[in-house]
């Protein structure tokens, strides 16, 4: 799905139009890779329940249309977003 021979933490595939006008709340749906988060928590000396927060906050701002793949002002907004919501959790 995303063109890369490699894992990552968390896959978002946004709801296609048809969904939206039936139940508003649907955004899609988030796969996330258990093993890889488990492995980031204990590389980056985090608990493996904020890393799992960290990369369902990351994939439901994809959900809504962030992109930091495209660096610049919403790879900003995007991590921003993602540090805000972490702390409130």
């Amino acid at each position: 799905y995303r063109k890369k021979q490699e894992s990552t933490d968390v896959l978002s595939f946004k709801a296609d139009n048809q969904f939206s006008t039936e139940d508003r709340n649907y955004l899609g749906e988030l796969v996330v890779c258990f093993p890889y988060i488990k492995d980031n928590a204990k590389q980056f000396k985090q608990s493996l329940k904020k890393e799992l927060a960290s990369v369902l906050i990351h994939g439901v701002l994809h959900l809504l249309g962030y992109n930091h793949e495209i660096r610049g002002k919403d790879s900003k907004i995007m991590m921003a977003k993602q540090e805000k919501y972490l702390l409130i959790i």
